[in-house]
């Protein structure tokens, strides 16, 4: 028997925490956001999110053939945007974005389309963003801390 997910049902297995009165997706971001706060690093916490693909208004329907040989129809308003909202967002002395942090232990599907899309973004809107780091551990973290201070 197939495993199936049910709609709206959380894919990972990482646990809320809270922090300075933040709640965060895992423990990572925890460690990574006292780990940016201690080197004093200009950065937020998830401040805003960016619409990589659609955002139309177009309607149009969409026929769908169920398992009882029936069509029935969809709506489309709300399944034509897709956004991301980055973890950390570095910021110069300009308040431009200049760094992007994703801490992710586990990289699921729709990660993997949304980041792709998000790079497209990435290149026509974020003229001054350097580098985009995807740590996976407490190491990686340290690495991108050390990277980002080297490079200011």
């Amino acid at each position: 028997m197939r495993f199936k997910r049910k709609k709206g049902k959380k894919i990972s297995k990482a646990k809320k925490k809270v922090y300075d009165g933040i709640e965060f997706d895992s423990g990572l971001e925890v460690y990574a956001y006292k780990a940016l706060k201690a080197a004093g690093i200009n950065f937020k916490y998830e401040p805003n999110s960016f619409v990589v693909s659609g955002g139309d208004t177009r309607h149009f329907k969409v026929h769908k053939k169920t398992p009882k040989n029936a069509f029935h129809e969809i709506k489309t308003d709300n399944n034509l945007k897709i956004s991301y909202t980055p973890d950390f967002i570095v910021y110069d002395k300009q308040g431009a974005i200049i760094h992007i942090i994703e801490t992710k232990g586990f990289v699921n599907e729709r990660f993997s389309v949304v980041v792709k899309l998000f790079y497209s973004y990435a290149i026509d809107w974020l003229p001054y963003l350097k580098n985009f780091f995807i740590p996976s551990n407490q190491k990686a973290v340290d690495e991108t801390i050390k990277i980002i201070l080297e490079d200011d």
